[in-house]
């Protein structure tokens, strides 16, 4: 097992792409909203005790944004007792999924602001569609 206590990750950049009508992000977004797999025993279990994202940001691209591209700074992050172990309170996915939240309430607190409309509301769309599809 590997166990890490602190994981500290300073200004992390997240790139979302849309072109064709589609963000890069769907096919993980869809990933994240599947059920956790059950461990095959075959996997190296892991748990982080803490992780925390300080100054985390996002950066747009797409031909909407005037210049090509635009960057959304997310609030810090904190998430305990993460991992694959039986202790482990949370999965690596809730922390993507925390991300994604993040994302999804600095777009709405955006109106008006740096992303186009045109991008904006696709990607609000994305996201809640995804975060209230139930699972299979």
């Amino acid at each position: 097992m590997i166990q890490i206590h602190d994981l500290q990750v300073v200004k992390p950049e997240f790139m979302v792409e849309y072109a064709e009508g589609r963000f890069n992000w769907t096919a993980l977004i869809d990933r994240l909203a599947a059920p956790d797999p059950l461990p095959s025993g075959d996997e190296t279990l892991f748990r982080i005790d803490r992780i925390r994202l300080i100054e985390p940001a996002v950066t747009f691209r797409s031909s909407l944004i005037p210049g090509g591209k635009t960057t959304l700074h997310l609030r810090n992050l904190e998430i305990t007792n993460i991992g694959s172990t039986p202790e482990a309170a949370t999965s690596i996915q809730a922390v993507f999924q925390a991300v994604l939240q993040l994302l999804g309430q600095k777009s709405a607190e955006d109106e008006g602001g740096v992303l186009p409309p045109e991008l904006r509301h696709p990607f609000r769309k994305t996201v809640k569609d995804r975060r209230t599809r139930p699972h299979p």
